[in-house]
C-alpha cells in the first residue's frame, strides 16, 4: 500500500494496481477488472459511433442550407448580397469540417 499527500491538508490511500491482486480472491478481482474493461470499451465504442453519425448528419444539413443560402443570395440585390454570399461560404466550409 502506498500513502501519497492529495492536497495540502488531507492524505488519500492509493493500492497500487498489482497489489489488488494477491490473495484469495485475485483471480476474482483481476476478472471483474478486466470484464468492467471491456464493458467501458464497448459502451465507448457506440458513443463515438454515435457521435460520428451525428456529425455526418450535420453536416449534410449544413452543406443542403448552404447550398440554399447561396442560390437565394446569388439573385439579391443590395449591399448585404454579398454578405450572405459569404455567410453560405463559411456554412459550406464548416460543413465539409464536420464531414
Amino acid at each position: 500500500m502506498k500513502i501519497r499527500s492529495a492536497t495540502k491538508s488531507a492524505l488519500s490511500v492509493e493500492m497500487e494496481f498489482h497489489d489488488s491482486f494477491w490473495g484469495t480472491n485475485g483471480f476474482l478481482e483481476l476478472r471483474r477488472f478486466i470484464k468492467q474493461s471491456a464493458e467501458f470499451a464497448k459502451e465507448l465504442t457506440s458513443i463515438l459511433q454515435e457521435r460520428s453519425e451525428l456529425e455526418a448528419n450535420y453536416a449534410k444539413s449544413l452543406s443542403k442550407i448552404s447550398s440554399r443560402l447561396a442560390r437565394v443570395s446569388k439573385d439579391a440585390v443590395g449591399t448585404l448580397a454579398n454578405a450572405w454570399i459569404g455567410v453560405a461560404t463559411e456554412m459550406e466550409q464548416e460543413a465539409e469540417l464536420h464531414r
